[in-house]
């Protein structure tokens, strides 16, 4: 569904802070195909880029309180819903 002309394309736009930021452009008929193509364009190129070892890794982040006290954190064991009573 997706037009051959204009082809599509690939852009390489920018570096990104923790990314290279490409554009897929790509040309349809109708509108109202847009977001089941936009969809089926993204699921594909994920798909291809993890059979070729390509991992998108996602930005790390830190988080830093200012706090006149120490802050209590804990980690509670979650309950499952099978337990039996």
């Amino acid at each position: 569904d997706i037009l051959d002309d204009p082809k599509p394309s690939i852009i390489f736009g920018n570096f990104g802070e923790n990314a290279l930021e490409l554009t897929a452009r790509f040309f349809i008929g109708s509108f109202d195909d847009y977001w089941r193509l936009t969809t089926e364009v993204r699921s594909e190129i994920y798909k291809r880029f993890n059979e070729a070892g390509i991992v998108i890794a996602y930005p790390q982040r830190e988080v830093h309180f200012d706090s006149e006290q120490p802050i209590r954190i804990s980690i509670d064991k979650q309950e499952t819903a099978n337990k039996s009573v």
